[in-house]
């Protein structure tokens, strides 16, 4: 939560402290359905002597750039794709013969609980790949094989 905290100052404060996940803190506005924004550094407006100015923080929403690796199957989804935090991964699949698709995990064995949406995968920009999680079809068997070559 973001408590009221109260100092004096001559520029527009930088801050480290706010934190919202999935977000960045990129500047100030002085209320809260303002579009006036002040950017950490600047000199703050003048304001009568004594008076108090309330400023709320404004955040930005971080993306990241994911990659889908289908884990033995196919996926359309190809290259790097850019996506913002809490985005619906609904949209992605991936198709594997003899396998149900469960969803994407972000261990390589494909175990883990399936993401719905773009979790906080660190700072904004950060890359990340996320696996094909697969659950064999009921009546698939799977034979080996053995390849005997002639040279």
């Amino acid at each position: 939560s973001l408590d009221n905290q109260y100092a004096t100052y001559d520029l527009v404060p930088s801050n480290t402290d706010f934190a919202k996940t999935g977000h960045q803190f990129t500047q100030w506005k002085n209320s809260s359905d303002e579009t006036i924004t002040y950017t950490v550094g600047d000199p703050l407006p003048s304001f009568a002597n004594g008076s108090t100015a309330r400023f709320y923080p404004v955040f930005t929403i971080e993306t990241y750039q994911v990659t889908f690796d289908a884990n033995g199957g196919s996926t359309s989804t190809t290259g790097v794709q850019s996506l913002a935090y809490d985005s619906a991964l609904s949209g992605y699949t991936a198709t594997r013969p003899g396998y149900t698709f469960i969803g994407w995990v972000e261990n390589s064995d494909g175990t883990g609980t399936p993401l719905t949406t773009i979790t906080d995968f660190g700072d904004d920009g950060a890359t990340k790949t996320l696996y094909a999680k697969w659950t064999l079809q009921a009546n698939t068997t799977i034979l080996p094989v053995t390849l005997n070559m002639l040279l």
